[in-house]
């Protein structure tokens, strides 16, 4: 049985919806014609897949524009990077330090929340991905066989730490927590200009 969707003459089927696989699969199902009414935007069906496709391009576009903001820094810093062809590597991308060779995973942060719904002076990055299929959902975890840091940008300052200092998720704190607890992550240590200093002395006696 086909569902008939009418769209606006003017208005044709989002090009994020027919690029998408599940939206290919809809289509297979889909009949449409034009009239002049926006059946498509109104009913239910039509409301679902449009607050898909915005969900899926909204979380993608800030992973590239995390991305792109970590390639960029390294290569004002003076840096050569490489990305990888095709999606089988952990990595984002690459960094030529001089002759060594680091692999970046990059992941964006957003501020953390206190319990009470306030706003902290402290940003996160979870560090496991998954993806979903009709079955199951699968989580992928790294580790410093796959990769040697993850990447992340916060107000404009991007950040570099050390895989295995991760777990399922990174916190980095702007001031000291409220509690005076001294054992927390200065942010400040893991700025990227600091951390690639760092780095390459580590490199440099493996």
């Amino acid at each position: 049985m086909y569902i008939i969707v009418y769209i606006i003459g003017s208005n044709p089927i989002p090009s994020a919806l027919t690029d998408c696989l599940v939206g290919k699969a809809l289509l297979k199902n889909v009949s449409c014609k034009s009239e002049c009414n926006s059946v498509w935007k109104n009913a239910w069906l039509g409301k679902q897949i449009i607050k898909f496709i915005k969900y899926m391009n909204y979380t993608q576009s800030i992973g590239n524009i995390t991305e792109l903001l970590c390639i960029a820094k390294f290569i004002e810093l003076g840096y050569e990077c490489s990305i990888p062809y095709g999606n089988g590597a952990k990595y984002d991308f690459l960094v030529d330090l001089e002759d060594k060779i680091i692999r970046v995973q990059c992941k964006s942060s957003t501020q953390v929340k206190k319990k009470n719904g306030e706003l902290d002076d402290a940003f996160r990055f979870y560090t496991v991905s998954q993806t979903t299929n009709t079955q199951k959902t699968v989580r992928h975890s790294y580790d410093k066989t796959q990769i040697d840091y993850f990447a992340t940008v916060y107000n404009n300052q991007v950040y570099l730490i050390p895989v295995e200092e991760c777990s399922t998720s990174k916190t980095l704190r702007l001031s000291p927590p409220l509690n005076n607890n001294s054992a927390y992550n200065k942010a400040e240590d893991y700025e990227i200009e600091k951390m690639i200093s760092i780095s390459r002395e580590l490199l440099n006696t493996k």
